[in-house]
């Protein structure tokens, strides 16, 4: 018996040892293409974004344009894994099997341009606009491209239904660490 007395079913484990032969999958299909092509893309789409946001980035605004970056990781993390899990979408190739979702985006390309815009329009309503423009490009060129290259594979999702996706994370990121900011400073 566990935790207050309540058993553990034989379903959890048989699950747990289901997702291990998963995970040996995706090692063995990883090694396949580690090195390639497609794999070195995805190298490259991580590491390129942060040079690039090293040498623009505000060094003044630091702190918060860093927040922009980890909360916008952390949604966009969070709606690939919700995505992959309920089966919209998924990712062929992987930097590394460990992560299941496609972490240049999730962790450097997207991070990476919210905060340059978080950065470069303060105001309210170039924000929204330009983000609005953002959404558009990222949900409607960028994804396509990526079908077309064969980085991201559409299950039972349409390029459209990311553009609103994208907007709103912008929104509610300024939204957010213009809130915190304005805690701090309340002082």
């Amino acid at each position: 018996m566990g935790f207050m007395n309540i058993p553990i079913k034989p379903e959890f484990f048989q699950t747990t040892y289901s997702e291990y032969l998963l995970m040996a999958q995706h090692w063995t299909c990883w090694k396949t293409y580690v090195f390639s092509l497609p794999w070195y893309i995805l190298v490259l789409s991580f590491i390129i974004p942060w040079i690039v946001w090293w040498k623009l980035v505000d060094k003044e605004r630091f702190i918060s344009i860093v927040i922009v970056g980890l909360v916008v990781s952390f949604i966009s993390s969070a709606i690939d894994e919700i995505g992959c899990m309920l089966v919209l979408w998924e990712y062929p190739y992987k930097i590394v099997p460990l992560f299941p979702r496609i972490i240049p985006a999730d962790y450097a390309f997207l991070p990476v341009s919210y905060m340059l815009i978080y950065q470069y329009f303060r105001d309210w309503k170039s924000f929204f606009w330009v983000s609005f423009a953002q959404a558009i490009i990222f949900g409607l060129i960028f994804e396509p491209l990526l079908v077309k290259m064969n980085l991201y594979v559409m299950i039972n999702w349409y390029h459209s239904y990311s553009v609103p996706l994208y907007l709103l994370m912008a929104i509610f990121t300024k939204w957010f660490v213009t809130i915190v900011f304005n805690i701090q400073h309340q002082k």
